[in-house]
């Protein structure tokens, strides 16, 4: 007897529904904890959601591999069907890309489910992303390119990113480095560049050393971008909820007894120093901020133009905010600069200040 094939059962559809396909349209592909994270459901109930979304054919779910070194199973991915982009158009929506546009390659999947999973913990603090597609077509840039898309601030400022895993090859990052002097000739050029600031997503302290080694030696890049990040996902995850702000770091510094003094002393300075555009009060002296929790190469980079004899002439002293984990890095990186004091923090400090000023419940 010749079994017949299920039809996908016919059901009402919810509010929810609609945002977990519209979701799973613009993102291409969500984990089933993203899914719990991005629209707050509890966990019992996600799986009962996207059990029904499953059966009724408006989803594709599909086992993830290669999303980290540390565990075997690492769950499923959901991805839109051609009957879910079909729902999501009789609901009014103006969706123009089928279900096989969508379809993400098995090699890139786990870079797009870590620019998701960063996406989803920022979304609520008012960042907007742009995706790799989107950005290529957007700015005619070449199909091949590593870049994940764009991250913009809540203040409408604008990153190219890039999402590493743990162990990053040399060949990846040459490229990366390629792709980002591509962009300023393009800029040279007098056409239209996306933005010149970028930031490096990292797995692991030694993702962390090898894109620190390959980008701070590269002259070509260090000289033609505004900004060069280089972050630990999880905790760029909540430093970006609210440092983008300097006036947030500030605010913040202040339990440090750190105090901003620029207004008072900039207008007074007969030079200024690339690197050097805030000015704070540190134990009862005046000494240029030098933020590195951020790690941006490019600051670190122009801070060495103010050079022991400078010093002499300005008096003050660099102070220089890291981490912990982080310190012998910077250190090594500004290791010809004598008059800069160093103040790490410990990051659960920053984190657990992070979580105190802007709780969510996701």
């Amino acid at each position: 007897m010749t079994k017949t094939k299920q039809k996908p059962v016919v059901r009402r559809i919810q509010k929810i529904d609609v945002s977990i396909l519209l979701g799973l349209y613009k993102l291409r592909a969500l984990s089933t904890d993203q899914i719990r994270r991005r629209y707050n459901l509890k966990p019992a109930y996600v799986y009962k959601k996207l059990e029904i979304l499953r059966n009724t054919g408006w989803i594709i779910t599909e086992p993830i591999s290669g999303y980290t070194n540390k565990q075997r199973r690492q769950g499923s991915y959901h991805r839109i069907s051609e009957t879910g982009i079909t729902c999501l158009k009789k609901q009014g929506y103006p969706v123009e890309r089928v279900a096989d546009d969508l379809r993400v390659n098995k090699r890139f999947l786990p870079y797009l489910l870590s620019a998701n999973d960063i996406f989803v913990d920022l979304e609520p603090f008012g960042w907007t992303m742009q995706d790799s597609r989107e950005v290529k077509r957007k700015y005619n840039m070449n199909r091949g390119d590593s870049l994940q898309g764009i991250f913009t601030s809540p203040k409408n400022k604008e990153y190219i990113f890039y999402v590493l895993k743990e162990s990053t090859t040399e060949r990846t990052l040459a490229k990366i480095a390629k792709e980002i002097e591509s962009h300023s000739k393009v800029d040279r050029m007098q056409t239209n560049r996306p933005t010149s600031n970028y930031i490096i997503f990292v797995r692991g302290q030694k993702s962390y050393e090898q894109v620190v080694n390959t980008f701070y030696n590269d002259k070509d890049v260090l000289t033609t971008t505004q900004q060069l990040k280089v972050m630990p996902s999880v905790f760029a995850k909540m430093y970006f909820r609210l440092f983008y702000d300097e006036v947030e770091l500030i605010n913040y510094l202040i339990y440090h007894g750190i105090s901003d003094v620029t207004r008072q002393v900039f207008p007074k300075l007969t030079k200024s120093y690339k690197g050097l555009s805030t000015i704070v009060k540190h134990k009862g002296n005046e000494k240029y901020l030098l933020n590195l929790l951020d790690s941006d190469l490019i600051k670190i980079h122009d801070v060495h133009s103010y050079r022991k004899e400078q010093y002499q002439l300005d008096g003050k002293k660099i102070l220089a905010i890291t981490t912990n984990a982080l310190l012998k890095k910077h250190q090594e990186m500004l290791r010809s600069i004598k008059h800069i004091d160093w103040y790490p923090i410990d990051h659960h400090e920053i984190i657990d200040y992070l979580n105190e000023v802007t709780p969510t419940s996701k």
